[in-house]
């Protein structure tokens, strides 16, 4: 049947005895069908108030947003108001004259349906036991990058085909290097990177760019920004677990571009202490609190919401209670814990006494100076002690996991023991330990929900909106509007074998990535079908490191990546004797010495700056406090506060406004020696001024209308800065096209 089509009125309504459950399919769904999907399904470009009754993860959407059914609540959802209505209301549903109105039989099963709990089963959509998904089998070489990018323009280009839509024209230049150096980097081009690519003639120098822009500094820390936001990495971990060695890591492994299934695996199953297994980090972070982790990993890695089935059964999916915490139990040899520990072959012992002896030495009467210097090292020698051990990861055998106290469904009693299960699909053979099982089953080649939830991540990066629903509620296969693009993503995550980088690398080399950006769809136009990126603000962390690249000359090639503390660390844990221990100590303390000074120094400089530079200087946002403090510019431009997975956010208020217009932000930004200042050094006609503001802030060159613009704004000061401090302030700086 056509979905959009009137069905025949002969569809006999089946009525289940009081003593059975209503069954969706069987008894609910042929009334949908029936007096609903005319004006309520996916084959409407714009189907009325944006509500699909076809699909269930839309009726989900719609249910979280506007209560369209609550389960257990008939009169307080949408849906039944509306098919309840008066004959004269006008929110009848279906309005009169366009569609069969429900009789008071199927409106008393409807209410009775969602009474029971609003159950679907295993449906997931009218299209999902249809479709034939022509790339299920198709071979995928991704050593032939340009021809895996061409295959996936195609199945793009077959889809608006089918839909009667055209592909966007390509990208400009300059809107496309704005665009990837964004996307890859996380800030806007310098003026000399603008430069060169205009100036570059070869053929290839889109994909040439793409290569060095994955294979930089710039790319490392925006990176990092990404999966920080993504795995709620931050300083501090949780009371008195610092983050250091954990955030290196994460720093590190993109570094290496480590590629994803592996470092899943060691997020999942780490073992060890301090600095030795900083991937224990994904633990730390939630404490002994296990279930907000397996959580966690259900919407990271599986793109599914489980939290809901904590207390009571999903009431939107089909995850039970039980489902829950049969997951839940692959982590119960998961146990966070700290200990004391011996610094290479060197007791713990004999680390203790010799900070007893420098506690000693600075409590005598010898100068204030002196005293500082013991302390430190004594400090130092109990840090190094602390990171030997620190906290860390017990994983094991773990113990029989048991259903809650307060479990309240027929399959199972309060304190029951229940087995470990996966949410679907068949477990691998088991590991040594619980956990291994579990990072073993999510990063099976075998998983596709693992390779998809990849895929949909890094698309909804680079194109502005993902493709197989959202990004923490993916959809299956067979449920996306384009089956077949879903399957050869699946396929190309694979094929990669997890590289990021060269997911990346093939997504940017489409046609699709280059074409002109367009508005997202409206409220009531659902479907996206990628006939371009689309339009979006940037990050918090896009901005400021925009800002920055104007203000500091070679921002990335300054970055030092390696992580704090380790090479010390590695010195100690390798020493022979207490004295060469104790030696490691007294270089820290001298160098600690030396920061302290700079700290001061740097002090006494935030003081002449403008408040948004609290906590930090002119560095990207990586190097940064993780995350910044409240009242920085990264938390007014909307860096979240890791509480929960990508918490970030992106509207525009007052408060950024007034920043950009009126603060001394701008003053250090564009300071003596910045590279905005040496661009726009010695420019004194008008269009030399205006060329050079637009260039270093817009990437771009203005046109004649803007030109004229700029003479009236500007008058004869031709001041180059103040232009440029306007243009800051525009949506086109904020925004990527």
């Amino acid at each position: 049947m056509h979905l959009a089509s009137k069905p025949k009125g002969d569809m006999t309504l089946v009525i289940p005895d009081a003593s059975m459950k209503v069954d969706f399919e069987k008894h609910v769904l042929p009334i949908l069908e029936r007096s609903c999907f005319e004006c309520h399904s996916g084959q409407l470009k714009k189907p009325k108030g944006g509500i699909r009754l076809d699909d269930l993860e839309s009726i989900r959407e719609k249910s979280r947003s506007d209560n369209l059914l609550l389960p257990h609540k008939p009169d307080k959802s949408t849906l039944v108001k509306s098919i309840s209505s008066n004959k004269d209301d006008d929110d009848l549903m279906p309005p009169p004259n366009e569609g069969k109105p429900l009789s008071a039989e199927e409106i008393a099963l409807i209410r009775r349906w969602i009474d029971e709990g609003a159950n679907f089963g295993s449906w997931t959509s009218m299209r999902a036991k249809e479709v034939v998904i022509s790339t299920q089998n198709e071979v995928v070489d991704v050593s032939k990058l340009q021809a895996v990018a061409e295959r996936i323009d195609e199945l793009i280009e077959a889809d608006l085909t089918k839909h009667r839509m055209e592909p966007r024209p390509l990208a400009n230049d300059a809107t496309w290097l704005r665009r990837v150096y964004l996307d890859l980097v996380g800030r806007i081009p310098s003026g000399d990177e603008t430069r060169r690519f205009f100036a570059a003639k070869e053929p290839d120098k889109r994909s040439r760019l793409i290569n060095a822009l994955l294979a930089s500094n710039g790319h490392v820390s925006h990176m990092f920004n990404y999966w920080c936001d993504l795995l709620r990495a931050k300083d501090n971990l949780a009371e008195g677990v610092q983050g250091d060695f954990y955030l290196a890591w994460i720093k590190q492994s993109i570094r290496d571009n480590k590629p994803f299934d592996e470092w899943t695996r060691e997020l999942l199953s780490p073992e060890g202490y301090g600095w030795r297994a900083p991937a224990a980090g994904y633990y730390l972070r939630d404490g002994e609190n296990r279930a907000a982790n397996i959580e966690s990993t259900a919407t990271l890695f599986l793109g599914t919401q489980i939290s809901c089935a904590q207390c009571h059964d999903h009431p939107y999916s089909r995850w039970t209670r039980k489902d829950y915490h049969q997951f839940l139990a692959w982590t119960s040899g998961i146990k966070t814990a700290s200990k004391e520990d011996a610094v290479g072959i060197v007791e713990a012992e004999k680390i203790r006494e010799a900070a007893e002896r420098y506690d000693r030495l600075a409590m005598a009467g010898m100068s204030y100076e002196r005293q500082q210097k013991y302390e430190r090292i004594k400090e130092a020698l109990l840090a190094l002690q602390r990171a030997a051990g620190g906290a860390g990861v017990v994983n094991d055998a773990g113990s029989p996991a048991v259903l809650p106290e307060d479990y309240q469904y027929p399959d199972g009693k309060p304190g029951d023991a229940i087995p470990a299960a996966v949410l679907y699909g068949e477990p691998p053979p088991a590991g040594e330990r619980p956990a291994e099982t579990l990072a073993a089953w999510v990063t099976s080649p075998q998983n596709t929900r693992f390779s998809l939830t990849l895929a949909n991540r890094l698309w909804a990066k680079l194109f502005g909106l993902p493709f197989a629903g959202r990004v923490d509620q993916v959809r299956e296969i067979a449920d996306c509007e384009s089956p077949d693009l879903a399957q050869y993503l699946v396929h190309v995550v694979r094929e990669a074998k997890y590289d990021v980088r060269q997911i990346l690398r093939i997504l940017c080399l489409t046609r699709t990535y280059q074409r002109e950006a367009g508005l997202p769809p409206d409220d009531n136009e659902i479907v996206y079908r990628f006939p371009g990126p689309i339009v979006r603000r940037l990050s918090a962390e896009q901005v400021w490191d925009s800002m920055m690249a104007l203000a500091v000359k070679d921002l990335d090639v300054k970055l030092n990546f390696d992580p704090p503390g380790v090479a010390a660390l590695e010195t100690a844990v390798g020493a022979k004797k207490t004295s060469d221990v104790t030696g490691v100590a007294r270089k820290m303390a001298g160098e600690e010495e030396r920061e302290m000074k700079a700290d001061q120094r740097r002090a006494r400089l935030r003081k002449e700056m403008a408040k948004e530079f609290a906590g930090g200087g002119l560095e990207r946002a990586s190097e940064l406090p993780q995350p910044a403090p409240d009242g920085h510019f990264l938390r007014m431009f909307g860096q979240g506060n890791r509480d929960s997975i990508g918490d970030a956010w992106s509207a525009s208020t007052v408060p950024q406004a007034l920043l950009m217009l009126n603060s001394d932000f701008f003053d250090h930004v564009a300071r003596s020696g910045s590279p905005l200042a040496e661009s726009l050094r010695g420019l004194n006609n008008l269009r030399d001024v205006a060329r050079g503001a637009f260039l270093a802030v817009l990437t771009r060159e203005p046109t004649q209308k803007e030109l004229d613009a700029c003479q009236e704004t500007l008058g004869d000061t031709r001041n180059a800065k103040a232009l440029a401090r306007m243009l800051l302030s525009t949506a086109e700086f904020m925004f990527q096209k």
